[in-house]
């Protein structure tokens, strides 16, 4: 989606209410569903069998991210990267599996990295920009969880306190600054990178006759 017709989203997306969103949303959905039965030359219940599998990974995922917050303690690197496979690499594990027909079972792990690396490197540049609202509702994104992690170990929990405190809003700056001078960002940057190149080997170990599509794929994905 280009800029201009983002903003014409966001814009529309404003005049609308709750209740219109639902039902725009499950409309969408319906047509998605029936977009796939169209589309599916193959089994159509193990088609939507797989669907369904994952969306509701999906959704079991996004909820448990409404809650997967900052308090009094934080959470582990561990916890984090469940929760992602959840969210955000069911959703792309749906994606390439859905065309790949008796293929899919090649594209699950190349599906999981491509979606972890994008999950952390959307992470990491959300940290910076004040569009997003992660930093200011406290999620539990791995460049803040690695970045307390440093600040229990080097400074008292100078982070963790920073953030617990009532008017913690007032200083995005000052922690969002701390964040990025604990390597906490580039960590995260680096992994992205290292499970796009598992998933980029992946790929190449599954199809070695594809040498033009995989270069294909390879130029887009590390262009996203």
């Amino acid at each position: 989606m280009d800029r201009k017709s983002k903003k014409y989203s966001a814009h529309f997306m404003m005049w609308l209410n709750s209740y219109e969103m639902i039902t725009i949303a499950n409309t969408l959905f319906v047509e998605a569903i029936h977009l796939i039965a169209l589309h599916t030359p193959r089994n159509l219940k193990r088609e939507i069998c797989r669907m369904m599998k994952e969306l509701k990974e999906a959704c079991n995922g996004q909820w448990s991210d409404l809650h997967f917050t900052i308090d009094t303690s934080v959470p582990t690197e561990e916890q984090y990267f469940k929760l992602i496979s959840q969210k955000s690499s069911s959703l792309t594990r749906l994606v390439c599996q859905l065309g790949a027909g008796s293929l899919a079972y090649k594209w699950y792990d190349i599906a999981t990295y491509i979606g972890i690396s994008g999950q952390l490197r959307n992470d990491a540049k959300d940290i910076l920009c004040d569009q997003k609202n992660d930093l200011t509702c406290k999620k539990a994104t791995l460049p803040l969880i690695k970045a307390l992690e440093y600040s229990l170990m080097h400074d008292n929990g100078w982070l963790l306190n920073k953030l617990n405190c009532p008017n913690f809003t007032d200083h995005i700056s000052l922690i969002r600054n701390y964040i990025q001078k604990t390597g906490a960002l580039d960590y995260c940057f680096v992994l992205s990178d290292i499970y796009m190149k598992r998933a980029i080997k992946q790929v190449e170990i599954c199809f070695p006759t594809k040498q033009e599509a995989i270069y294909e794929l390879k130029t887009y994905l590390e262009s996203s």
